[in-house]
């Protein structure tokens, strides 16, 4: 998924092809169309990562500090 990150930020994500992506990944379209959909499902991937990993971080900070 790091390739489809770096793809994205390099030309933007609406002009973007999975044949961008699976270049810079290294990949094939097979690999590719095995774990996704299409280009809109890896987003949500790359979306849930990050949630995931937010959610993660957060849930490990100690809850007695106070923010102020």
């Amino acid at each position: 998924m790091s390739g489809a990150i770096v793809v994205f930020a390099e030309i933007g994500y609406d002009i973007s092809t999975v044949n961008d992506i699976t270049t810079r990944a290294n990949g094939g379209y097979g690999t590719f169309y095995h774990y996704f959909k299409n280009k809109q499902d890896l987003l949500t991937g790359l979306v849930d990562d990050l949630v995931n990993k937010l959610d993660d971080h957060v849930s490990h900070t100690d809850r007695k500090q106070s923010i102020y």
